[in-house]
């Protein structure tokens, strides 16, 4: 009898902590979610890489299609892409698009029932046209989306994105994602159309668009009980005193920086230490912030994804009632802030009822559902984990709520929306265009052989659209192999220099390069692959290629001066740097 007591009381001192500290937007298992594969975010080659200094680099290739092959972003010949900018949550980092798909919401339990090969990423990436990007702020999100770090850079990114495709911008973002580019669309671009006028359409998930009940009801619990331990000292009242405290301390220092934590803060969960930041703050309802920040902009289209945990009835040792119940939103946002502003709304819906085993067993939160079968985990780990697929932190692992953000963004990739006065620098036309008026053709990289820390070695560019071009040693403007790593480039050299067959296309300039004393050798050079044989020139120390350097090799079409493509691999670590 004391073991059931103490297990109900530890369940529902969970519980309540969980409340108090006000777990919205907050990504419960954000350790479990790994970062973007290093040296992808460059592979996409028609995905420029001019606007990473506004915290937006090309969405990783990670995923893999039924026959176990890369999904890998592509274009669709004679149009031009549409950017598709993923924005995260508060406290979380890109690795929220990169989960797998794996719950779906049929109005019960029904997180078993899907197991796809893919992430939200990967659906995106599968659809030709559409350049998928994540703008990452964080290491600011206990800041404000009125930062500079945040919605005012999430502003410039739209710009960049946008001013080099010449079409609109799609945004998915996920909670607080979404409050930043409300900000966003308000501002005005340093030329040219406003931010509004460059995006077509928004996806949220999860948004607090006026705010997390949630939150609020906990921080005002907490001030209360910390007030009363003045006059009214008791555990409980303590116990808020020293959260009160706690949060405030820890609060200040996550919005100054989300590393640079000390003791206890250092070893808390960012929900706790995140809950009285400046971010923490605004994101309750009724907060001052979320009154100035501005409302969804006419113009834009916005889809909610939303979700609608169902608690419906009680069953007591086998007898039980069933009725409306009551709507708990996705646990952490109520669906009237999720749905705010919204021109269409897209419900996943969970029910659950709370019982009690007929044999007098421990009470427990079971799915309402086809089966009313018992959950294993119990209220905690259900309703505020991983298997329930209306919960906050996971309606991106959801087919319902996936399907509904490619839904609304596919129709873009087949018919981009143009820019008013934007033309547009992607794959633009160059003065040698065979046909003036028409774009040139679309150059792109799909692989690169293996590269290793060697001057001789043979790689092997793949591709279409680079041209023919006759073998040669030593610079041509339209490759460039660049070590970032090092800093040092080869083979670009001098724009106006045009060997072999090449008819004088304007391939970038030469200032382009950090350094570009070393030539190479291209023994072949066809439209759809061509050879490096070696390093020629000055290719030796400091000039070298090193075991885990990255290497991106660039290349336009040897005629018409279309591209470039873009493609950064790693040096492998076998071979000799010389």
């Amino acid at each position: 009898m004391k073991g059931d007591r103490a297990r109900l009381l530890s369940a529902a001192l969970t519980v309540a902590a969980l409340v108090l500290m006000g777990v919205m937007a907050v990504p419960l298992a954000a350790a479990e979610t790994p970062s973007p594969p290093a040296g992808l975010s460059t592979a996409a080659n028609f995905r420029t890489d001019t606007c990473s200094q506004y915290g937006v680099t090309a969405a990783p290739d990670a995923d893999k299609d039924a026959k176990g092959q890369p999904i890998v972003s592509k274009p669709v010949d004679g149009k031009r892409p549409v950017p598709v900018i993923l924005v995260h949550g508060w406290n979380g980092s890109t690795g929220t698009f990169t989960q797998p798909i794996d719950l779906f919401a049929d109005g019960g339990d029904g997180g078993d029932g899907v197991k796809l090969p893919f992430s939200l990423t990967g659906q995106l990436e599968n659809i030709p046209g559409l350049a998928i990007y994540n703008f990452d702020y964080s290491q600011y999100s206990n800041r404000w989306v009125n930062d500079s770090n945040i919605g005012p850079r999430l502003a410039s990114a739209i710009e960049c994105l946008t001013d080099f495709y010449g079409t609109k911008a799609e945004i998915i973002a996920h909670s607080m994602g979404g409050l930043a580019a409300r900000f966003a669309l308000d501002q005005k671009a340093t030329k040219g159309p406003a931010i509004k006028d460059r995006v077509s359409q928004v996806v949220t998930f999860g948004t607090p668009n006026t705010g997390s009940a949630v939150a609020a009801l906990a921080a005002k619990a907490i001030a209360n009980g910390a007030a009363s331990n003045l006059t009214r000292p008791n555990v409980a009242s303590g116990v808020a005193l020293a959260a009160w405290i706690i949060t405030y301390i820890c609060g200040r220092q996550m919005t100054h920086s989300t590393t640079d934590l000390t003791f206890p803060c250092d070893n808390l969960p960012s929900f706790i230490t995140g809950f009285d930041s400046d971010a923490g703050q605004a994101l309750r309802s009724g907060s001052p912030q979320l009154q100035a920040l501005a409302a969804w902009p006419s113009t834009v289209h916005v889809t909610a994804v939303e979700g609608s945990t169902m608690f419906r009835g009680i069953s007591l040792f086998g007898a039980g009632t069933d009725g409306p119940g009551i709507n708990g939103g996705d646990v952490i946002v109520a669906n009237d802030s999720a749905s705010a502003g919204s021109g269409t709304v897209k419900d996943e819906s969970c029910g659950f009822a709370l019982a009690a085993g007929a044999d007098g067993g421990d009470t427990f939160l079971q799915a309402f559902g086809p089966t009313l079968g018992a959950v294993k985990d119990g209220f905690i780990g259900h309703v505020f984990g991983k298997t329930n697929p209306c919960f906050h932190m996971n309606l991106l692992r959801t087919i319902n709520g996936t399907n509904a953000a490619v839904g609304a963004v596919k129709p873009e990739a087949a018919n981009a929306s143009p820019i008013a006065g934007i033309k547009g620098t992607y794959t633009d036309r160059s003065p040698s265009d065979p046909v003036p008026g028409k774009r040139a053709a679309i150059v792109t990289i799909t692989s690169v052989s293996k590269v290793s820390p060697s001057q001789t070695q043979t790689v092997i560019i793949s591709g279409s659209g680079f041209g023919n071009q006759a073998p040669f040693n030593g610079d041509f403007p339209c490759i460039e192999v660049s070590d970032l790593t090092a800093g040092w480039n080869a083979g670009h050299g001098d724009p106006s220099y045009a060997p072999g067959t090449d008819t004088g296309a304007s391939c970038g300039t030469a200032q382009e390069s950090a350094v570009d004393l070393v030539t190479i050798r291209v023994t072949s050079w066809t439209d759809t692959a061509f050879t490096i044989a070696g390093f020629t020139g000055q290719y030796g120390n400091p000039y070298v290629l090193t075991s885990g350097d990255q290497v991106r090799f660039r290349v336009w079409n040897a005629q018409t001066g279309a591209g470039p493509a873009s493609y950064t691999t790693t040096v492998q670590t076998t071979g000799s740097p010389y």
